[in-house]
């Protein structure tokens, strides 16, 4: 039988990994006290232990474990452990002659009698899946995508970053941009309102915000690189909370990233005040978060310095099809 022992103080996320990775037939997870179910993350055949960050708890619980399963094929987890977790394991494996591993976002390190060894890792949960074992749920709203989809359809091949830049540096004033016998848009933009954009082509019209038209186009952008691994205008909530809304999100190296197109129209105040919103929404979930904004507000080093302060990254339109 396989046996898998994980340590986890804070990061769940290398726990998942190795779960799903090394697929064992039992799964005991050594962790200290954390403020959510962790059952209700994972699936059966896992027992949850907690210990606390001394040396005798910390050798007592795997010698629990190592008695109980003698001549079973054991492994270990040291991803998200404390040091002094990592460092007992790392030594309790080497003198039982049993395989440790370390995962990361897009890599494996396995370390066993033969040395180390670093491999790729493969993509291995969906953008679901990752929301789920973060405790959050996706609410779908399919009506919305499919009216997505069409109207990035009808777009195709004719948005460009340039007509985005000019949407959204049109804060006060209408400009139309046309696109003989095929696309025709339009912006009003009335004192104090919402932008609108009327996007009209044969046989299809409708009004949608600014906003949504630069999120369809960094769709467009990214869908061939992270094709099968992107979705777009997704509501999570997680249980006890609000709905929360992720204009876009992709998985790359297996690592969530989060664009957010547009701030909370709620908060009063600046780039600082806005950005605090962002982390506040996504607080709780492993992720890279950019924030999407005209290229001179991107750019600007106090921006920076504020976005630094969230671990928040700053993003214009032109540099999208880089992510």
């Amino acid at each position: 039988m396989k046996i898998l022992i994980s340590f986890l103080s804070e990061d769940i996320l290398p726990v998942h990994q190795a779960h799903k990775h090394l697929a064992p037939e039992k799964h005991f997870i050594l962790h200290t006290e954390v403020p959510y179910n962790l059952a209700k993350r994972f699936g059966t055949d896992v027992t949850f232990q907690v210990i606390s960050d001394t040396a005798e708890s910390i050798t007592q619980a795997l010698n629990d474990v190592l008695n109980a399963h003698q001549g079973e094929e054991l492994m270990l987890n040291l991803s998200s452990g404390t040091p002094l977790m990592q460092l007992i394991g790392l030594d309790t494996a080497r003198r039982n002659h049993f395989k440790a591993y370390y995962f990361e976002p897009n890599s494996v390190t396995c370390f066993d009698d033969n040395g180390v060894a670093k491999s790729a890792l493969p993509t291995l949960f969906t953008i679901e899946e990752y929301l789920k074992l973060h405790g959050f749920r996706v609410i779908k709203n399919s009506e919305d995508m499919a009216a997505a989809q069409k109207l990035l359809g009808a777009l195709s091949g004719y948005l460009t970053a340039t007509h985005v830049q000019k949407l959204n540096s049109a804060a006060d004033k209408e400009f139309l941009i046309r696109m003989p016998g095929r696309l025709e848009v339009q912006v009003d933009a009335p004192e104090g309102g919402e932008r609108k954009v009327a996007i009209k082509t044969s046989g299809f019209q409708k009004l949608i915000s600014a906003e949504l038209l630069a999120e369809l186009f960094m769709f467009q952008q990214l869908s061939p690189k992270y094709k099968g691994s992107i979705q777009l205008a997704l509501r999570i909530v997680r249980e006890g909370g609000s709905p929360r809304d992720i204009d876009l999100a992709f998985l790359k190296d297996g690592l969530l990233h989060i664009i957010v197109s547009r701030g909370n129209p709620n908060i009063r105040g600046g780039i600082f005040e806005q950005l605090f919103a962002v982390h506040q929404r996504f607080e709780g979930l492993r992720a890279k978060i950019h924030f999407l904004m005209k290229e001179s507000s991107a750019k600007n080093p106090n921006n920076l310095k504020r976005a630094k302060l969230f671990d928040i990254h700053l993003i214009s339109i032109d540099q999208v099809g880089s992510l």
